[in-house]
């Protein structure tokens, strides 16, 4: 990463706040063209953000709500039922966008969670090193040698399932790669002359940490988290596929464990919940490449 396209809002008298907001917009820019040359990306964004609308909007376009009884049991995809029916007769296309939109929320809010404690635990380890970041690293591994689906499991079968618990058990166990990520970065970039500028300027060390290297080593960070959505999503659904999901949500992976033993009689009762559960992590993995060709430095330093 050179230091020519490193942002240093605040640091140097000659730079206002114009040119540095009026820089920001241009990086920006820069890297929106280089996430939309790549159309596997565009294409993911595309079909998350279709996915995402079809979620949010679930309670208009079926107000019903996904437990509800519509129909005769295990109704073929037909006018009425576009899926068809489940084993109870309910809309399988309910289901799945509730349990499309439950396992966004489930992967959105976990992840938040993890880079709210990630990013909180790389700075401060990155930034003073010594023996806070040795303690803080001790406490990281700890939690990267942890068998995370086990975990999970075992912490929700013990404490009950509800979103919220497994929104927080998730969390719990995806900071340590962010911080470890997050730390590596702030070792390279504390001793930069930018953030020796600011020292020399009485910038408390607060300021340092937030305005003038947290910016610029964010970048391999969102990449790191939006990967983690596709893997929270995927825990979610494996949690409710063994049947230790939140009763009260539908859940994609709830859907797939009550379809398994009709699955010869009615594809339809496992088709799509698991298309619609390789769809979102399809889309999301498409666009965590794309962020990460568009935010790449080394990128920047060949000029691409």
């Amino acid at each position: 990463m050179s230091e020519a396209d490193l942002d240093v809002p605040g640091t140097l008298p000659a730079t206002s706040a114009s040119s540095a907001a009026a820089a920001r917009r241009r990086r920006v820019m820069r890297n929106w063209h280089r996430f939309t040359m790549n159309r596997l990306a565009l294409f993911g964004l595309l079909l998350l953000a279709g996915m995402i609308i079809l979620a949010l909007f679930a309670p208009i376009i079926a107000p019903g709500g996904p437990f509800g009884i519509g129909g005769t049991r295990l109704a073929e995809p037909g006018a009425r039922h576009w899926f068809g029916t489940d084993h109870i007769g309910r809309d399988i296309f309910t289901g799945v966008l509730y349990g499309t939109r439950t396992s966004l929320m489930v992967g959105l809010l976990s992840v938040l969670m993890a880079l709210a404690i990630g990013i909180v635990v790389g700075a401060v380890a990155g930034y003073y090193g010594g023996r806070i970041d040795n303690l803080l690293m001790r406490v990281t591994e700890i939690f990267q040698v942890m068998p995370r689906f086990f975990l999970a499991l075992f912490v929700v079968a013990i404490f009950g399932a509800n979103i919220w618990g497994i929104v927080f058990v998730i969390g719990i166990l995806n900071w340590a790669e962010i911080a470890r990520l997050l730390r590596a970065e702030f070792l390279t970039l504390r001793e930069r002359p930018f953030v020796t500028a600011a020292r020399a300027y009485g910038a408390r060390d607060l300021d340092i940490i937030v305005m003038e290297i947290l910016p610029n080593a964010i970048s391999p960070v969102i990449v790191a988290g939006s990967l983690q959505v596709a893997s929270a999503i995927l825990l979610e659904a494996a949690l409710g596929f063994l049947g230790v999901g939140d009763p009260n949500e539908m859940s994609l992976g709830s859907m797939l464990n009550n379809a398994q033993q009709y699955i010869r009689q009615a594809w339809w009762t496992v088709t799509f919940p698991g298309l619609a559960l390789c769809l979102l992590t399809l889309g999301i993995a498409l666009v965590s490449d794309g962020l990460n060709d568009s935010l790449n430095p080394r990128l920047k330093e060949v000029g691409l």
